[in-house]
């Protein structure tokens, strides 16, 4: 599903995606350091206080950076309703193609249209968004439309640190990324509470850079649950009066036990600003969606094979249901999971594994099923009670990929500098280049520095790397792990299989300190 970038709702108030953005003709300056806390005032640290919480969850938030090169005299396709039909080279700048409702799409739905010299020089396009730390190695969680289509995607941490991140998973589906970034050491990471659990009138805790503006708290109560704002799948967002504004997309709602209860994604607003309506993804329907893209880096998801729709109050008296439960079929996929067990249209499903459901919870339970899974429905035909035990299929929809060759991107080459080395994989237009046959293991060795610890021990360009430590190597990612893990382990010695003109030997390898 595309997300226009202002949906109108009642009473003239609009919902808006949350990322904010500059345009600039050069790079943007590195984000500054936060200001050292001032002391601590007495009774700071009472239990239960904000500023307790916020310490102590601050260092968990992200800055989003996402940015994309833009040529005035660009000529790439528009879209219909933007460019139109007579749009061509000699009409002016093209508008790229960039997802309806990203930060970037919303912004040149007016620049682009001005009339730019072809030799102006490239501008950047920056969006900002939020995003916070899901795992110690470096997994960063956000919303997709913070960074559909960016050239460069950076990460700010609330040290000042910025890091570069690339994009393991994205679903527009529920707007929702997985980053990835390499940090020196361990980062501190979120941890997730049960959404289905939080109440309305819960206090709850905002946390991200509206308009830039790094580490802003804000805190309020759950206003609302089960909201459809008419935004992504699942359309079952948590409501806070909370002040989120743009720029906080992909930031977290806590709960009061510091604990994730949501992402948060849009708001309602009458000029872009805070108006005390934001909305939230819970976070029982994030975790699972981020399980797949994070194992995946896509989202496969369940599949009935049946079109549906709300039981209003007029359908259901005409159905002699005594609620509006349920939803009801509208049409049959021929072939689908729902006819092979029999359902037709008219059925009205009323239950999932004994569970009652509506029409989002049903969409949302069903697509969070594994195809080849079996669930049980339940549903009213001619006003009677039956049952139905159906096989989900895969949905047909083709799942977002993350950009090729970002992906955890295993690198055909690694230099490890303490060691004195670098490999290569052995991939095919190597083995053709040097003539290193199929049954060739391991990696080759593409460089070796002059006076570094593996040239005193007769390591030499053109040897093959077979095992470290006993361990076999196929990639210079395997390589680059094993040695990384012995480094983590203390470890100051290790040993590498190496196969050279000579033969295979095992050769000593220093990596705290140098060998005698």
């Amino acid at each position: 599903m595309r997300y226009p970038p202002r949906m109108k709702a009642q009473y003239g108030i609009t919902i808006s995606l949350l990322s904010c953005l500059t345009l600039m003709t050069a790079r943007p300056a590195s984000a500054e350091a936060p200001e050292k806390p001032a002391s601590e005032q007495p009774g700071d640290r009472e239990k239960g206080s904000l500023a307790t919480l916020a310490d102590r969850l601050l260092p968990q938030v992200v800055n989003v950076s996402a940015s994309a090169s833009i040529h005035p005299g660009d000529t790439s396709e528009a879209s219909p309703d933007e460019g139109g039909p007579d749009s061509g080279p000699d009409q002016g700048p093209q508008i790229p193609k960039f997802a309806p409702g990203s930060p970037l799409d919303e912004y040149f739905h007016d620049y682009m249209k001005q009339k730019t010299a072809p030799d102006a020089p490239p501008r950047e396009m920056q969006a900002q968004g939020s995003g916070f730390i899901m795992s110690s190695d470096g997994i960063i969680v956000t919303n997709e439309h913070v960074i559909h289509n960016a050239d460069k995607i950076s990460v700010t941490l609330q040290d000042g640190t910025i890091l570069p991140a690339h994009i393991i998973g994205r679903d527009q589906k529920t707007d929702l990324a997985v980053l990835r970034v390499k940090p020196d050491g361990k980062l501190p990471a979120v941890t997730f509470g049960d959404s289905d659990t939080a109440r309305t009138g819960d206090k709850v805790v905002a946390i991200g850079n509206p308009f830039g503006l790094s580490g802003t708290v804000t805190s309020g109560i759950l206003s609302s649950r089960s909201r459809d704002i008419h935004h992504g799948l699942y359309n079952d967002y948590l409501q806070t009066d909370a002040a989120i504004n743009r720029g906080n997309s992909g930031g977290p709602l806590f709960n009061m036990a510091g604990e994730v209860i949501g992402i948060n994604t849009a708001i309602f607003s009458t000029g872009g600003g805070s108006i005390g309506l934001g909305f939230a993804i819970p976070a029982n329907d994030a975790v699972p969606v981020l399980q797949q893209l994070i194992k995946d880096g896509h989202v496969t998801r369940g599949w009935l094979g049946a079109q549906l729709q709300d039981v209003t109050p007029d359908i259901a008296k005409s159905l002699n249901l005594k609620s509006q439960e349920g939803g009801l079929i509208a049409e049959i996929k021929k072939g689908g999971p729902a006819a092979a067990a029999g359902l037709k249209t008219g059925d009205v499903v009323t239950e999932i594994d004994g569970q009652p459901v509506n029409i989002g919870t049903l969409a949302r339970l069903i697509a969070a099923r594994q195809p080849g899974g079996h669930v049980k429905l339940g549903y009213k035909r001619d006003g009677q009670s039956h049952e139905a035990i159906v096989t989900i299929g895969k949905s047909p929809e083709k799942p977002d990929m993350p950009p090729a060759g970002t992906r955890d991107a295993k690198p055909k080459n690694i230099t490890m500098a303490d060691l004195g080395l670098g490999v290569m994989a052995l991939d095919e237009d190597l083995r053709k280049s040097h003539d290193i046959p199929d049954s060739q293991r391991g990696v080759m060795v593409i460089s070796v520095a002059p006076h570094g610890t593996a040239a005193k021990r007769g390591i030499a360009v053109g040897d093959f790397i077979l095992q470290v430590q006993k361990v076999e190597i196929d990639s210079p990612a395997a390589f680059a792990h094993e040695v990384d893990r012995l480094r983590d382990q203390k470890k100051n010695i290790i040993l590498i299989l190496i196969q050279s003109k000579d033969g295979i030997s095992w050769v000593p390898l220093a990596l705290h300190q140098a060998l005698p």
